[in-house]
């Protein structure tokens, strides 16, 4: 076996790559399955995401001041965006370059073993500047750079949901304070309807009590018992509060 690729992934591979850059425009301007892409979210956390993918810059480098690449010095120096473009275009340029002998028979395989590499297009791949810059660092740069927007996402996503958790609880609470008032005016008048029904069957029970049988001064301390529009002051008046407090004696 002696091909480069003895397998038959990288007859497919521009299927792949076309995938994963339909689910990257779909990540980024909210197509397909994704509502809001990232690109058109406001937040402190995607002011960090801007910043990571499309800023001057390797944010994601422990030494954010150096970042130089070997084989093409400003693939990393302009965010991390234009580094996914750059890698995905040098993985064309090397493919274009080597592309698998179809009538090798480990094309068509589907398994990566066993490898017999072709020795002498590996010296060939290792002397090409492109290849060079696919395999440079073992792809530590592209890999730090997602690991840092699945962190940034990650505080986004925390900020999200304690926002939707504090909404939850304002609409909990807002619930319960509404049945709480429902229940409150609901007994209020029915408690109102209630003194009012006992109102009047006093009222009907006093008018029918034979006063013209009573003393003046035993009329006079019944209907001051029942009518409220008379002052404290009128009521001590007419029932001669002494000043202990007690009624006199009838």
């Amino acid at each position: 076996m002696q091909a480069l690729f003895p397998s038959s992934i990288p007859l497919n591979s521009a299927l792949v790559r076309g995938m994963l850059k339909q689910e990257m425009d779909n990540f980024r301007y909210g197509t397909g399955d994704v509502q809001v892409g990232a690109d058109y979210l406001d937040s402190d956390a995607m002011n960090a995401y801007f910043n990571a993918m499309y800023q001057p810059g390797c944010p994601w480098r422990q030494n954010t001041s150096d970042c130089s690449m070997k084989a093409w010095p400003q693939a990393a120096s302009q965010g991390l965006y234009n580094l996914l473009v750059s890698f995905t275009k040098g993985t064309d340029i090397v493919l274009g370059k080597y592309a698998p002998i179809r009538s090798d028979p480990g094309t068509n395989r589907v398994r990566f073993d066993p490898i017999i590499p072709n020795r002498t297009r590996a010296a060939q791949l290792l002397q090409d500047r492109d290849f060079s810059f696919v395999i440079e660092g073992e792809g530590d740069d592209e890999a730090h750079g997602l690991d840092q927007l699945v962190s940034i996402f990650s505080t986004e996503q925390a900020r999200l949901l304690a926002a939707m958790h504090d909404e939850v609880k304002m609409l909990i609470t807002f619930y319960v304070l509404s049945i709480v008032a429902i229940l409150y005016v609901l007994l209020y008048r029915v408690g109102m309807a209630s003194a009012r029904r006992e109102l009047n069957k006093t009222t009907n029970f006093v008018n029918i009590l034979p006063f013209h049988v009573l003393s003046r001064q035993d009329a006079e301390l019944v209907r001051a018992f029942f009518v409220s529009d008379d002052s404290e002051a009128d009521r001590a008046a007419r029932w001669d509060i002494r000043s202990s407090g007690e009624f006199p004696a009838v």
